[in-house]
């Protein structure tokens, strides 16, 4: 970003005048150089491992669930039509 007033490097105490890019760190509220950026290695970060995926075993049987009942596609406009035309 490139910043609207002076400051000062957070990590080499570099001033930095306005108009400078730089990057703007808000949760501490600090602002960093570029050269500084660039040259804070970014850490190493392990390769994920990959677990087997595993079904959870299911808690009721399919066959005691209820059946769902979706009701009649329209039946709501149906009603409220038959109410106004009444």
């Amino acid at each position: 970003m490139v910043l609207k007033r002076d400051g000062a490097c957070s990590a080499c105490a570099t001033p930095l005048a306005a108009g400078t890019r730089a990057q703007w760190d808000n949760v501490a509220k600090a602002v960093t150089c570029l050269p500084c950026v660039e040259s804070i290695a970014a850490p190493a970060v392990p390769a994920p491992t990959l677990a087997p995926i595993v079904a959870p075993e299911p808690t009721r049987p399919v066959a005691d669930l209820p059946p769902i009942n979706h009701g009649t596609p329209g039946a709501s406009a149906q009603k409220e039509f038959e109410r106004r035309h009444a």
